[in-house]
């Protein structure tokens, strides 16, 4: 198959999902597409995107009394964790702040369950979210090769865009898993 044309099969899927869900989904869904991008902006934006989606995802559950997700074994087991990373923070040394760190680490376990059983659950969502994933690796990709060109490395590391040496840290938690899902 040729790339543009399955991009573009990709899309109309997409859109076709999106027209069926209920009004107030579809924004959320779109949303949920536009993380890649947003992820590109800094890491402060990236996490308000995926704590929203992790909040929505429990009030959301709770409105539609839908608890089904919770017998699932390994969102036990992260529900589990999270206990044991907030007890562990009331005894450490500085209890607050771990505890505060352990409270609001929910979000990410949160995310990978709306995902799973919210935003992705048909398939035209997950084919749309791995090219949004694709495309927004190629845009860092680009940023990345633009400052080789203008500026070259600093002190042997790359900063675009965020302004620190970190910039691979979206190729390999974003691109990366991505890439391997649809190799596979």
């Amino acid at each position: 198959m040729k790339i543009i044309p399955g991009f573009k099969a990709i899309i109309q899927d997409a859109k076709d999902a999106l027209a069926a869900l209920p009004r107030w989904e579809r924004g959320f869904h779109i949303f949920w597409l536009l993380g890649p991008f947003i992820m590109l902006i800094e890491r402060s934006p990236a996490d308000a995107w995926l704590s929203i989606l992790a909040l929505t995802f429990a009030v959301r559950s709770a409105v539609k009394r839908d608890g089904a997700w919770l017998k699932m074994f390994w969102v036990k087991a992260g529900f589990l964790f999270w206990f044991w990373c907030l007890l562990s923070g009331a005894m450490s040394y500085d209890p607050a702040y771990s505890v505060g760190e352990a409270f609001i680490w929910i979000r990410f376990p949160l995310f990978a369950m709306a995902t799973a059983f919210w935003l992705a659950q048909d398939k035209r969502f997950l084919y749309a979210m791995l090219l949004s994933v694709a495309l927004g690796t190629l845009v860092m990709c680009f940023i990345l090769t633009a400052e080789i060109l203008i500026i070259g490395q600093q002190g042997g590391r790359l900063s675009w865009p965020y302004g620190d040496l970190v910039p691979g840290n979206y190729v390999a938690k974003a691109g990366l898993p991505a890439f391997t899902i649809m190799v596979a």
